[in-house]
């Protein structure tokens, strides 16, 4: 498969068990619709099948699409598998439905894609991602993962790292490990526009090793860094900047 992964920098699923953890994870009736991101050649996807789900899988490789349409011929001639191929990122969704949205994710599109989800309207999200980008997901204030991203998740959605996944369940092996993330959206009761907010986040984090300062926190947070304060103490500094 490296004539595939090589190209695209995707690794594939391999471990059967860690498939069907996912399904797991993910915790939804059987019958429900899915909304697979880059389903590759379908490990995931015969799993959730198997399993009674109905699958719409969005695959921007072709060469994926022909292997898709060969090995699942029987559920899409059933209707319980939907192929399209398009970008994730570029695709308007439109009448397609993702209340349920899965995926095992290469890292170089891990942001991209969070931040997509932004605009979706989904009940719960479950992907695969790498380790590290799991860890910065869930990273709270004070710690060594702290950073945009996991203020940027902190603030707009529940994530919970689920379960670390070795390396050695995908080929070709990676060098390193990646993990399980659910993710379900928060609503924000404010007319902050996310834009105003990244764009000041974005800039103190730039700028972590300095203090805050009077120009942004006032004197509650002025000697105290970026990566010290809890992403409901930036809020709060947002919202005190956006509405003075």
């Amino acid at each position: 498969m490296k004539q595939y992964t090589k190209k695209y920098g995707q690794v594939l699923l391999k471990d059967r068990n860690i498939g069907e953890l996912e399904v797991k994870f993910l915790n939804i009736p059987i019958g429900s619709s899915v909304l697979e991101i880059g389903p590759g050649t379908g490990f995931l996807t015969g799993i959730m099948l198997s399993h009674g789900l109905s699958v719409t899988a969005i695959e921007s490789d072709h060469r994926f699409v022909g292997i898709l349409n060969s090995n699942f011929r029987e559920y899409v001639t059933e209707g319980k598998l939907k192929i399209i191929h398009a970008n994730f990122l570029e695709i308007d969704l439109g009448e397609i439905d993702h209340k349920y949205i899965v995926g095992n994710i290469p890292y170089s599109i891990s942001s991209p894609i969070m931040e997509r989800l932004m605009d979706l309207d989904f009940d719960r999200a479950l992907f695969m991602v790498q380790l590290e980008f799991a860890k910065r997901m869930v990273a709270t204030s004070g710690t060594k993962d702290y950073s945009r991203l996991s203020v940027f998740c902190s603030l707009n959605f529940n994530v919970r790292l689920e379960k670390k996944v070795s390396r050695n369940s995908f080929s070709p092996i990676p060098k390193v490990d990646s993990a399980i993330v659910s993710i379900s959206k928060k609503i924000r009761n404010d007319n902050i526009p996310w834009e105003y907010a990244d764009g000041f986040i974005k800039e103190m984090f730039s700028r972590k090793r300095k203090k805050i300062g009077l120009e942004y926190g006032g004197e509650k947070y002025a000697d105290l860094r970026i990566d010290q304060l809890s992403s409901e103490q930036i809020w709060e500094i947002i919202s005190y900047l956006y509405h003075h």
